[in-house]
C-alpha cells in the first residue's frame, strides 16, 4: 500500500509547521467518547460560529426505544454542554444535520414508528438548546429513508435518500420542502436495480446536485436539479466492478467534487475521488488502498483548494480498522494520511474544518463502556492529536432521559426505592443487569421466572436496569435508589 511510504514524506515536511502553529496558537486536540452500555454512533457534524460542535446520530443506551435520535453540543475542548434524545419505543435515527438562520438544527433521519411496513423518513427542527420545535415523516406504504439534508437560499430545505415507495427495486429519492416541512415538490430516479442518494447540496445558482450509485451501486451518480427539481445533467462515474457517491461539495472554482468507495482498480474496495467542472464534464479521479480496504464518506475543501477526507481504513493503524483522515491537494493527488483508532474497530463518518485543525465523529468500539460508542477526535492541520489519550463521557441516565420503557412488558417497584426491588416481565427473563450513571455495569445476576426480587447494596442515585428474556429480547428501565 502506497500510504505509508507517501505520508511519511509528505508529514515529516509539515511537522515543523504544525508544531510553530501550535506554539503561536495555543492549538488544542483531544479524543472524546460518549455513550453507555448499548450501541451509540455519530454521523454528522456541525461548527457555531461561538467554535462550538453539535453531533448527530443515534443512540441504544439512551432515550426510549431500541434506537433513538440522538444529538448533543461539546465546546472547542470537546466538552459536553446538553444532549437530547428524540423517539418513541421503536427504532428512530438520525443520519445528517444542518444549522438554520435561527440557531437552531435540523435532523434528517428515518423512523419506524408511523409504520407496520418499513421505516419513513424523519425531519426534525429544534431549537438552539435542542428543544423540539417540529417534527414530520415522508413517504408511503414502503421503505422510505433520508440520508442527507441541505439548507436552500430561502430558508427552505432539500432532503435526500432512498425510496422503495415509489419506482422500481428501490430509487434515489428528493424531496424540497419549505422552512416549516412541507413537501414542495418529490422526485425520484431509478430504474429497474436498486439506486440511492447519499448527499445533496445547493448550487450557487439556486438549484442543486446530489450524488448516490446507480443500479445496484455498479456506478456512482451526480445528478444536477434547477430550482423546480427537473434535471439539468446528469453522470455516471466508474469501472466494470462497484462505485459508490458518499458525499458532493461544490469547488471553489463552481465544479462538483465527490469522495466514496470504489472496487474497479484493486481487488479490495478502495476509497474514490472525482472531480466534476460546472458543466459535469468529468475532469480526474482518484483512488487509494490497493491492498486494504478503505472507503470515504466525507470531505470538505479547503482555502488553499486542497481536499480533506474522512473514512475507514484496514490494515493501517493500529486496530482492525481505523478511522482515517486523508489529505489531497488541488488535483486530488495524496498529501497524507492519519488515522485514529484502538486495537477494535473504528470509522469515521464526517469530519469539520476547525480552528487549526479538524473534528472528526464516527462510531468506536475500542474505547468506552457500551457495544459501539460515538467517537470524536480534534486533530491539528496533519491530522496528529498531541496525546492518545482517550477521555470517556456518559451521559448522566436520569429519569427526564428514560421516562419510559422501551416495551411496555417491564415493570420495577417501587421506584423510587427504599431498598428491594421487584423485577416484572411479561416474558421469562434470563439475566439482568444494572447500570449507574456512568455507564458503568454494578450488579448482574442471572434470574429465572417473570417476578425477580433483587437486594441491592449500591449507593442511592439513579439507575438503568436492563433484562434479557429467554428470547433474547432485552428490556430495559430506569430507577431511582433513595434510602430514608
Amino acid at each position: 500500500m502506497h500510504l505509508e511510504s507517501s505520508f511519511l514524506m509528505r508529514a515529516a515536511s509539515v511537522v515543523l509547521f504544525a508544531a510553530m502553529n501550535a506554539a503561536c496558537f495555543g492549538q488544542v486536540t483531544w479524543k472524546r467518547v460518549f455513550g453507555a452500555f448499548d450501541h451509540d454512533v455519530a454521523y454528522d457534524i456541525v461548527r457555531t460560529s461561538a467554535e462550538e460542535y453539535v453531533v448527530v446520530g443515534s443512540t441504544g443506551s439512551f432515550g426510549n426505544g431500541s434506537s433513538d435520535v440522538y444529538l448533543f453540543k461539546v465546546d472547542s475542548n470537546g466538552v459536553r454542554l446538553w444532549s437530547k434524545t428524540y423517539g418513541a419505543m421503536q427504532v428512530d435515527g438520525g443520519k445528517a444535520l444542518v444549522e438554520t438562520s435561527d440557531g437552531g438544527f435540523v435532523i434528517a433521519g428515518s423512523t419506524n414508528r408511523n409504520t407496520t411496513n418499513g421505516y419513513d423518513g424523519l425531519l426534525l427542527k429544534v431549537g438552539p438548546s435542542g428543544d423540539p420545535e417540529w417534527e414530520r415523516t415522508y413517504g408511503g406504504p414502503d421503505w422510505d429513508l433520508f440520508n442527507d439534508v441541505a439548507l436552500t437560499a430561502d430558508g427552505g430545505l432539500l432532503a435526500v435518500g432512498q425510496t422503495y415507495s415509489e419506482g422500481v427495486g428501490g430509487d434515489a429519492w428528493i424531496v424540497r420542502l419549505d422552512a416549516a416541512g412541507d413537501t414542495l415538490w418529490t422526485s425520484h430516479f431509478g430504474a429497474s436495480g436498486e439506486d440511492e442518494a447519499n448527499s445533496i447540496i445547493s448550487t450557487l445558482d439556486g438549484g442543486a446536485a446530489w450524488t448516490g450509485s446507480v443500479n445496484d451501486r455498479s456506478d456512482a451518480e451526480v445528478v444536477k436539479l434547477d430550482e423546480t427539481g427537473l434535471i439539468e445533467w446528469e453522470i455516471q462515474v466508474g469501472g466494470d466492478s462497484m462505485e459508490i457517491g458518499r458525499d458532493i461539495i461544490q469547488t471553489l472554482d463552481g465544479g462538483y467534487s465527490v469522495v466514496g468507495a470504489t472496487k474497479s482498480f484493486a481487488s479490495v474496495v478502495e476509497q474514490y475521488h472525482f472531480k466534476l467542472d460546472g458543466s459535469g464534464s468529468f475532469q480526474w479521479e482518484k483512488h487509494w488502498g490497493q491492498v486494504n480496504h478503505q472507503e470515504g464518506f466525507k470531505h470538505v475543501q479547503l482555502p488553499t483548494g486542497e481536499y480533506a477526507a474522512i473514512g475507514k481504513v484496514f490494515g493501517f493503524g493500529a486496530g482492525g480498522s481505523d478511522m482515517f483522515l486523508l489529505k489531497s491537494d488541488v488535483n486530488g493527488d495524496f498529501i497524507l494520511g492519519q488515522t485514529q483508532g484502538g486495537e477494535d474497530d473504528e470509522e469515521g463518518f464526517a469530519l469539520i474544518r476547525s480552528y487549526a485543525g479538524y473534528v472528526l465523529c464516527g462510531v468506536t468500539e475500542s474505547y468506552g463502556a457500551g457495544l459501539d460508542d460515538i467517537f470524536l477526535v480534534k486533530t491539528n492541520e496533519i491530522g496528529f492529536t498531541d496525546s492518545d489519550d482517550v477521555l470517556t463521557t456518559f451521559d448522566p441516565l436520569t429519569t427526564n432521559d428514560l421516562t419510559s420503557s422501551s416495551v411496555s412488558s417491564l415493570t420495577l417497584f417501587p421506584s423510587p426505592s427504599s431498598g428491594p426491588l421487584t423485577v416484572r416481565a411479561d416474558e421469562r427473563l434470563r439475566e439482568l443487569a444494572i447500570w449507574d450513571v456512568t455507564g458503568r455495569q454494578v450488579f448482574e445476576q442471572r434470574s429465572q421466572g417473570l417476578d425477580v426480587r433483587l437486594d441491592l447494596d449500591l449507593p442511592d442515585g439513579t439507575y438503568v436496569l436492563t433484562a434479557t428474556t429467554v428470547q433474547g429480547q432485552v428490556l430495559r428501565q430506569a430507577f431511582i435508589l433513595q434510602r430514608p
